[in-house]
């Protein structure tokens, strides 16, 4: 199941399948990362509490150019969400895959 904070964007990474049946080859899947985000950059205004509550993921150059990760490991999602959450003019949009639903 997908949760859909509003993002679209394709991915090029490939991940094999599980072991294939005896004599045949796995096939390829084209997953979507954990966590994928876009910052709206017409929106932001510079507030930083994505900086704050996601430092490895946003950061500031200078007093406005705004720096982040569009796909962030797995291990950033709690933070990138709450970096999404506290943005407060909604600028930073997230699509979450839940990967333990799965195949």
């Amino acid at each position: 199941m997908t949760t859909l904070f509003p993002f679209r964007a394709s991915d090029t990474r490939v991940l094999i399948a599980a072991p294939p049946a005896e004599g045949r080859s796995a096939p390829a899947r084209l997953p979507s990362p954990a966590v994928r985000l876009a910052v709206d950059l017409t929106l932001c205004q510079g507030y930083a509490q994505c900086a704050f509550l996601a430092p490895d993921v946003f950061r500031f150059v200078g007093n406005e150019a705004l720096m982040y990760v569009p796909e962030p490991d797995e291990s950033m999602r709690v933070n990138v969400l709450r970096a999404a959450a506290a943005c407060p003019v909604g600028a930073i949009l997230v699509d979450v895959d839940d990967l333990s639903t799965a195949p």
